[in-house]
């Protein structure tokens, strides 16, 4: 080969059938030393920087996936949270007597025992979704809201009419599907 000439991949191209199908079987090993244009030999390329898509900063690339980890929660100690059985009513919810008795009631009217129920809001586009689920009866109550104190007034007077229409939320618990 001309140095000025044309050039060639000269280490594909001088390369058996045998050699190629031995480099495709270790693909994802580091290369053996290479061969430039003037002929060369340099070490495989190691790369030592890349461009973080996490934080869009440099790091090693052992770096990246500490620098997209979580950190790891700790447990506090002492009394950090309340048990649902000794909560109390917050202020804030105290005009919504009836969202408090579905979040914190651990009967039916008749008696019998359930989960307490559990209030989801989320961000639409059209305003704030507000979910009720009662995990016992395996139902919930969805709608759409403008504000979380219309959800929160809107839920309020369908739980104290009985209006709210309930949808099934899977198997009943305790029910194994057949």
């Amino acid at each position: 080969m001309s140095r000025y000439g044309r050039k060639v991949n000269k280490g594909a191209a001088g390369m058996s059938m045998a050699e190629a199908v031995r480099l495709k079987e270790v693909g994802g090993r580091e290369r053996p030393l290479f061969r430039d244009h003037d002929c060369f030999w340099f070490p495989a390329v190691e790369v030592r920087v890349v461009l973080c898509w996490w934080c869009r900063g440099q790091h090693s690339p052992g770096e990246v996936e500490a620098c997209m980890a979580i950190e790891r929660p700790k447990a506090s100690s002492g009394d950090a949270s309340v048990s649902s059985l000794i909560a109390k009513m917050p202020p804030w919810l105290s005009q919504f007597p009836e969202i408090w008795e579905f979040l914190s009631r651990g009967s039916y009217k008749d008696g019998t025992p359930r989960q307490l129920g559990k209030v989801s809001f989320g961000f639409a586009s059209d305003g704030i979704q507000v979910t009720l689920t009662d995990p016992s009866a395996s139902v919930y109550c969805s709608r759409h809201y403008q504000t979380i104190e219309d959800a929160l007034l809107g839920f309020e007077v369908g739980l104290a009419e009985g209006s709210l229409t309930w949808k099934p939320s899977g198997p009943p618990r305790g029910k194994k599907p057949r």
